[in-house]
């Protein structure tokens, strides 16, 4: 139900999601899937299976960003079903509904989760490993990782590489640990569970190695894997290293509004020894691997969210283990404090965007003080469960149909690119000169013409001899070569993102003003 909220509220900003969007239209053009490219270029740094299910879709259903962003509706609804799936599974049905609306509420995911990004692939692929996990657990009667889990681990590895395997592992591997009959792990891990990672790694270096020879391997596999890691300094990716209590601190901003419910409920799976407390150690573990890898960004912690929804919601089914009994009124006011919470979440884009009118305060204030008054005169758990679930939807709808919309956060870029559409002629020459990847990305979709791009000074001053040459720069690099600065005259200036951006010719090739009408 709540999937497809946020898809047409807004366009695919510059950012992540325009550059990811641009490689998987670049694999529709050029049908080489073993090697995404941007511009031409390749981009190996990641693997391919994310960008070939969003190409799919844009050569079935178009290039909308409806039918761009549709993989990751789907990804994120199997998300959603996989932890109230586990959460079922471990605790109860009330469990499971419980995790729903807790997963499809909590802002992380729900500002991700229709994002065209390699992370909403992966956060689906580890929730269903770890649910395929425990499947193959209650079959055999003890902790084992069968061959579904190995396909999940596989699909994951595609998707981001050895995070996405490294994740499944540290969420697993406490009920394994931890058991109270720990049994080897000759008889834990089976064969596929090993092979198909194996096989996915192997496909993806030839892939690489066809495409680019051991230099794209080397560069993918220790560059961008493990330089990401360890922190790799030098590298375009050194801009998001960040100390080791980054997500700690993030945690309470990124959980929201349920990081309210976790010292408590942490405290309590820590004193009892049980499923709950299995599940904070493998959070632990995630958050402690998170923390280690050098470079760090609040959507790169998007893959433990499930698991946290499902440990939330374990603690909160165990507080209404009797169903009628009169609830105490610490945990009503709790409960009333995150209703308050929850409502607020869909002013967080007018916040950021500095564009909170009256208006929005005073409705989405209104459903607050509503929501908090709701829980406060629960009486008993059926009343808080209606309530809460009530609550999660209509948060999420107020989100997409109330606040989404008056977010008009790249109107800047979009008029930018329309002008240098109207300036460059059907016929001409689009170059980018060590444009941001993002930025080209945009440029890719919105422009008739993909720019090609150009990092060497040289090159590009040869490139733009040729009649109806341009080329797309930001101001500050093109003043750093004291060669282009002297040659080159802006035509378009604008922003694209939060970055200035301008459309440059040389003197004697400018188009004049006349050409536009």
């Amino acid at each position: 139900m709540t999937a497809p909220l946020g898809v047409r509220s807004r366009a695919l900003w510059v950012g992540d999601e325009t550059r990811d969007a641009a490689i998987a239209r670049s694999i529709g053009h050029t049908h080489r899937f073993w090697l995404p490219e941007l511009a031409g270029r390749a981009v190996p740094e990641k693997p391919p299976f994310f960008y070939l299910l969003v190409a799919l879709s844009n050569r079935f259903f178009g290039l909308s960003p409806a039918a761009t962003r549709l993989p990751s509706i789907l990804l994120s609804a199997a998300a959603v079903v996989a932890a109230a799936i586990i959460a079922r599974r471990l605790f109860s049905p009330r469990a499971g509904a419980l995790a729903a609306a807790i997963l499809a509420t909590t802002y992380l995911f729900v500002v991700n989760a229709h994002d065209v990004i390699v992370d909403v692939a992966l956060t689906a692929e580890v929730v269903i490993g770890v649910a395929l996990f425990f499947r193959a657990s209650r079959l055999a009667g003890h902790p084992r990782w069968g061959p579904s889990f190995g396909l999940a681990a596989g699909a994951a590895l595609l998707t981001k590489g050895f995070v996405g395997p490294a994740l499944l592992l540290a969420l697993t591997v406490p009920f394994w640990f931890l058991a109270p009959e720990r049994p080897p792990l000759s008889r834990a891990v089976s064969a596929g569970a090993m092979l198909f990672p194996c096989v996915a790694l192997a496909g993806w270096a030839g892939a690489l190695a066809a495409g680019g020879g051991l230099a794209a391997v080397g560069k993918s596999l220790l560059v961008h894997q493990l330089g990401r890691f360890v922190g790799m300094a030098g590298q375009e990716y050194s801009h998001h290293n960040a100390p080791v209590f980054f997500y700690v601190a993030a945690l309470p901003g990124i959980l929201f509004p349920w990081s309210m419910t976790l010292p408590t409920a942490i405290v309590d799976a820590v004193r009892r020894r049980g499923v709950e407390r299995t599940l904070a150690a493998g959070i632990g573990l995630a958050l402690v691997f998170l923390s280690i890898a050098g470079t760090k960004r609040t959507v790169y912690f998007l893959p433990v969210v499930p698991i946290v929804a499902v440990f939330t919601a374990g603690w909160i089914d165990r507080q209404l283990t009797t169903p009628l009994r009169s609830i105490a009124m610490p945990l009503r006011l709790q409960a009333g404090a995150i209703g308050v919470a929850a409502a607020l979440v869909p002013l967080v884009p007018a916040l950021a965007d500095r564009r909170l009118t009256t208006a929005e305060l005073v409705v989405v204030g209104s459903v607050g003080v509503l929501a908090a008054a709701l829980f406060i005169a629960a009486r008993d758990s059926r009343a808080l469960v209606v309530t809460s679930l009530v609550l999660a939807i209509g948060s999420l709808v107020l989100l997409d149909r109330f606040s989404l919309p008056r977010l008009k956060r790249d109107e800047a870029t979009a008029a930018f690119f329309a002008r240098v559409s109207r300036r460059v002629p059907s016929g001409g020459r689009l170059y980018a000169f060590r444009l941001n990847e993002d930025v080209l990305g945009r440029a890719c979709l919105d422009l008739p013409i993909s720019p090609r791009p150009e990092d060497e000074a040289p090159g590009l001053e040869q490139s733009l001899r040729a009649p109806d040459s341009f080329v797309l720069a930001e101001p500050r690099k093109i003043t750093r070569v004291p060669q282009l600065a002297a040659e080159l005259d802006p035509i378009e200036t604008g922003v694209a993102g939060s970055r200035p951006v301008g459309l440059y010719a040389r003197r004697e090739n400018r188009v004049p003003d006349t050409y536009l009408k």
